[in-house]
């Protein structure tokens, strides 16, 4: 049976290279504070130790998959609160897959260090499509719906990805 099933994808061509450059790197700078049981979505930030996603919910139970692909090599720097449920795969060494199941209060993530310009990720909440208010950046935990990322919907084997992996 053929699928045509809808993968919501975010591309972020980030560009790091300078934060004056691109004014809208600074909504991803530092820790957010996030509160078990009260905040929900994706946390997003970068520091000197390089990129951090989080994931955490309110409700009793939440499951967060995704990709995410880079141009250049990638490492894996730590992973949080991770348990046999969970899945996470390095495919190559610019790629990350996985899928996380969140309990109330729980909180869950990776860290990771690319020299990559650009990366992308394809997301997706409890089975539907990642929308920008689910995603916060920074330490200010500004959403994503006021900043320039943009949400693409795309089909499995579209060429509308920015780079080959």
């Amino acid at each position: 049976m053929k699928r045509s099933v809808m993968y919501s994808i975010i591309l972020l061509l980030f560009m790091f290279m300078t934060k004056n450059c691109f004014g809208w790197s600074d909504m991803l700078d530092g820790k957010p504070t996030i509160v078990k049981g009260k905040d929900q979505g994706v946390f997003f930030w970068v520091d000197k130790e390089g990129f951090h996603l989080r994931f955490t919910g309110t409700g009793e139970k939440h499951v967060f998959w995704g990709i995410i692909g880079t141009e250049k090599k990638m490492n894996i720097t730590k992973k949080i609160g991770f348990q046999k449920e969970d899945i996470f795969k390095k495919k190559g060494d610019k790629e990350i897959r996985y899928l996380i199941k969140i309990k109330k209060g729980q909180i869950k993530g990776f860290d990771f260090k690319t020299k990559s310009t650009n990366m992308f990720f394809v997301m997706k909440i409890d089975g539907r499509k990642v929308m920008k208010k689910d995603i916060l950046g920074g330490k200010k935990k500004v959403p994503f719906e006021n900043t320039p990322f943009k949400i693409f919907d795309i089909k499995p084997g579209d060429k509308g990805l920015p780079f080959k992996l």
